[in-house]
């Protein structure tokens, strides 16, 4: 009986370590988001729709 108690608190803790890792990694990648689109003038923010653009004018072209 003792064995299954000290299993039982150890995977809820491991769980509740998991959860509180999750939240912060979602909460990291929400800030940066915001900065991205609080800071309209940055170039990086802009990489990736350039190079989408230039995809799809490449496929208009037959480039």
């Amino acid at each position: 009986m003792l064995i299954k108690g000290w299993v039982t608190a150890l995977t809820v803790a491991f769980g509740v370590l998991v959860a509180i890792a999750v939240v912060f990694a979602y909460l990291r990648l929400y800030t940066r988001q915001q900065q991205n689109f609080s800071e309209p003038d940055s170039d990086e923010g802009n990489l990736h729709s350039d190079s989408i653009d230039s995809d799809k004018k490449d496929r208009n072209t037959g480039n």
